[in-house]
């Protein structure tokens, strides 16, 4: 009996690992086509990463109106937002670089662990 719950165990725990396997290969294959390593690809990276700053510091500042406690925390973080979206539309390329040496160290730190 035990050893035919081990095997449901591990039938339920690797049932389905190949549509991760296939969705991280369509990625791979859309990430070289989209963003081919050249100056281009860099910059809209970093044009993204301008958006996605953006949308933050807005939504902070709103966060900030909508709630009395933490506001102020809010709309500081908003500010950091802000000011990194601009850092990021005007030069994206170096927004990128830092973004891919802050990444770097996520992965050193994860691996340490």
């Amino acid at each position: 009996m035990m050893v035919q719950d081990l095997q449901e165990a591990r039938r339920t725990w690797t049932s389905g690992w190949g549509w991760f396997l296939a969705a991280g290969i369509a990625w791979m294959i859309v990430s070289v086509i989209v963003f081919r390593l050249d100056v281009d690809s860099i910059t809209a990276v970093g044009g993204v990463l301008g958006v996605v700053f953006l949308v933050s510091g807005v939504d902070e500042f709103t966060l900030a109106s909508m709630r009395s406690s933490w506001a102020w925390a809010h709309v500081i973080l908003g500010i950091l937002f802000a000011s990194g979206a601009l850092w990021s539309f005007v030069n994206p390329a170096d927004a990128f670089w830092s973004l891919a040496a802050a990444f770097g160290l996520l992965l050193i730190f994860g691996g340490a662990l």
